[in-house]
Parts: C-alpha cells; sequence; structure tokens
C-alpha cells in the first residue's frame, strides 16, 4: 500500500505540502491498544493530537491547531435546536487528548476502539487535514463502497475536480 505523504492541490491554491496527509498504510495495534504513527508525522504531532469518534466506524486523529479550528465550527452550532446540540455532544464527548510515546506510539483508547472494531489490523487514511484510523475489515468495505460510486461521486462533485 502507498504510503501516506502530505501534498495537495486545493481549489487552484498549492497547499504547504507539510500540512496535508494522504495515501493509506497498514499498522498493527500492540498489545497495550497503541498504534505507532509515520516517523514523518512526530514533528506535526509533537504538541499532542485529538483522538475523536469519526462518522463512519473510524477514529479522526486530529493535529491540535486543525482540531481547534473544526471544534471553534461546531461550538457555534446553536444550542436551542436538537440536532445541533446533538452534533456538539457527538463532537466533544467523543474526543481525546493524546500524545505520541518517544517511539511515536499512540494509546487509543478502548472505548474508541471498541465503537471502531479496531483489533490488531488497522489501515491509516490521510483526510487532508486529519488522519483516519480504522479497522482494516472495516477500512476493506468503505474502499469497496468508494470505489463502486467513484465516477457518480466526482460527477456530482463541482467543488473538487
Amino acid at each position: 500500500m502507498e504510503e501516506i505523504g502530505a501534498n495537495r492541490k486545493e481549489m487552484g491554491t498549492i497547499v504547504n505540502p507539510a500540512e496535508l496527509f494522504y495515501g493509506e498504510l497498514n499498522k498493527k495495534v500492540d498489545l497495550q491498544g497503541r498504534i505507532s504513527l509515520p516517523s514523518r508525522y512526530k514533528e506535526r504531532f509533537k504538541g499532542g493530537l485529538v483522538l475523536q469518534r469519526g462518522y463512519d466506524r473510524c477514529i479522526n486523529i486530529w493535529p491540535p491547531s486543525e482540531f481547534g479550528d473544526y471544534a471553534r465550527q461546531v461550538a457555534a452550532l446553536p444550542t436551542n435546536i436538537s440536532k445541533e446540540r446533538r452534533q456538539r455532544r457527538n463532537v466533544f464527548s467523543s474526543s481525546f487528548d493524546a500524545d505520541m510515546d518517544r517511539q511515536g506510539r499512540v494509546l487509543i483508547p478502548s472505548r474508541l476502539r471498541e465503537y471502531a472494531h479496531i483489533d490488531e489490523e488497522v489501515v491509516i487514511a490521510g483526510m487532508g487535514s486529519y488522519l483516519e484510523l480504522w479497522s482494516r475489515d472495516e477500512w476493506e468495505l468503505e474502499r469497496e463502497a468508494i470505489e463502486a460510486d467513484s465516477s457518480r461521486i466526482a460527477e456530482q462533485g463541482e467543488n473538487y475536480r
């Protein structure tokens, strides 16, 4: 599998390559529930990281600054609308601060591992401003769905050709 890189062209503007994540990488979870992040990202996560329950049975891995931008948008949602309150709960109650150890490993909370069906084999997938952590089996299903729908998705998307 291709290793995750960090380069992208966005809407005609070249983005700093060190700021974006793409590709996919196979990893293993150790007995303590830790994964090793690629060494090229140690500097990016030097100040810690935020682990968050993703929408599709995966775990989002955010650099703190990127999560902060996202969290401010969510925090601005009105509290007088029930679906907006639920979104705020979904984001903030499922987010955990984490740090890498000296070997670049991150402990994934058991609650998040259970949610994402993560056991031993995982895939780290780039999502531009953050990474997703998937169980290998769940990722294979997601990738099949993406491949089956890629033409239709591209035809409907006007903002990312």
